[in-house]
């Protein structure tokens, strides 16, 4: 008995240990797989400046959904000078970025011309991507070849407190020239319990854009030649003499001094009743949702941007914008392009509730504004009169075709100005520095 329970106990055992043996066999084998998965695995890095929680990391998700065999790792910049500058850094050093956004167009022709860009061209060829199809007229472009696709439409109006405006007993327009947006904000500047309260705020690196030399002037409005700069056009002057009264004279807009060295934004200042109006783009819609964050008693109402009186032409804003372009470096071409394919069309829908109006055609617009404007749209906005100023088709658009020297002409405007409105030099000095050295740079 004790004999065949022994021989039992034996053939067991052996049994197990056989099953083991197969089993750690089978176990290897699996994991010797997932690890050549892994290793399979394409892995591409994203550089924007947008909070990956205020949708960017939805984008990457979606697309990790469609593309199992390609990790997105975002990794997010300020976009301000130092931000950028930070990008073009590590661009330069080699790090790892396959994929990133530029906002602004003299930063867009500084990085292709130090060669940061890889043109898409015959990939979107390739792939029989028809940009006048998904985008319409506006995408940028740099001598005729395609660097990236725009991934919003970006457009700047005025931002409007209504019950300041209620309790000023002032009307809210629907068409203004910057004369009659001057004289109400200066009506609506008070002192609150010796608090001042501005009657607007603007960055004004972003509102000079638009003002003269945008608005009236268009496209390639730096130059008069190919080899003049064109700061002696009246517009430049127009547009100092209104920074000028607003700023310095009437007090209206807060001091630029005091904004810059205080890093004040916009939307906080208009979300904390300090100021009646703010002159901004889409994106803040993000902001006057969080009500946990941003609490405010007031209805949001949007305006148009104020036009120039007199003027042929009132351009908006040059419109698309938020460019997602490749690093030429890049070790995964195919794999930055199907992202930024993907990013530039049916993400974008994921980018909505940012407040970034999709550049793509392929998305409904009205679907769009909803869902930027958010659950509690008719308590924190009115809304007829955003789908007016936003699908305003008066509005022209316009893009450069000039950029030689664009981004030292955008540096020599702005240092100029910052000396004007600190008071370091006067309105004639300013526009003969920047007549001078602009042309220097052309010639």
């Amino acid at each position: 008995m004790k004999k065949k329970t022994k021989q039992a106990l034996s053939i067991g055992m052996m049994a197990i240990l056989t099953i083991g043996l197969v089993s750690g066999c089978g176990s290897g084998k699996k994991e010797k797989v997932a690890e050549e998965k892994k290793e399979d695995k394409k892995k591409i890095v994203v550089w924007g400046p947008i909070p990956e929680e205020n949708g960017p990391q939805d984008v990457c998700d979606h697309f990790m959904e469609e593309h199992p065999d390609i990790e997105v790792e975002y990794v997010r910049y300020v976009n301000d000078d130092q931000g950028n500058v930070k990008l073009d850094t590590a661009l330069m050093s080699g790090e790892q970025i396959d994929v990133y956004f530029t906002q602004f167009e003299d930063y867009y022709v500084k990085r292709i011309e130090a060669g940061m860009a890889e043109t898409l061209d015959p990939l979107l060829e390739k792939d029989g991507f028809d940009i006048q199809e998904a985008y319409g007229d506006g995408v940028w472009q740099y001598e005729g070849k395609t660097y990236g696709l725009p991934t919003n439409y970006d457009h700047q109006f005025v931002w409007i407190n209504e019950k300041m405006f209620q309790e000023a007993g002032i009307e809210i327009p629907t068409s203004w020239t910057w004369d009659e947006y001057a004289e109400i904000t200066k009506k609506l500047t008070k002192d609150a319990d010796g608090v001042k309260i501005y009657g607007g705020f603007m960055k004004w690196q972003d509102v000079g854009r638009l003002m003269g030399r945008g608005q009236v002037l268009g496209a390639d409005s730096f130059y008069k030649s190919d080899t003049e700069s064109n700061f002696d056009d009246p517009v430049y002057q127009q547009t100092l003499e209104l920074f000028d009264r607003m700023m310095l004279q009437d007090g209206s807009h807060m001091n630029f001094v005091e904004a810059t060295n205080s890093k004040l934004e916009p939307y906080g200042e208009f979300l904390s009743g300090k100021v009646a109006t703010c002159i901004s783009a889409p994106w803040i819609t993000r902001y006057i949702n969080d009500q946990e964050k941003y609490p405010h008693d007031f209805k949001t109402v949007a305006a148009p941007l104020p036009i120039t009186e007199g003027s042929e032409h009132n351009y908006g804003w040059p419109g698309l914008t938020g460019v997602i372009m490749m690093n030429p470096a890049t070790a995964q071409k195919e794999a930055a392009y199907d992202f930024i394919k993907y990013y530039g069309t049916e993400g974008q829908k994921y980018m909505c509730r940012a407040g970034k109006i999709p550049s793509w055609t392929g998305i409904d617009p009205e679907v769009a504004l909803n869902e930027m404007l958010g659950e509690n749209a008719e308590e924190l906005f009115d809304v007829d009169s955003f789908k007016n100023v936003i699908f305003d088709e008066k509005i022209e658009r316009y893009y450069n075709t000039k950029f030689n020297k664009l981004p030292e002409l955008e540096r020599i405007w702005k240092e100029e100005v910052e000396r004007f409105v600190t008071g370091e030099q006067d309105q004639e000095s300013t526009l003969a520095n920047a007549k001078e050295r602009g042309d220097q740079e052309l010639k």
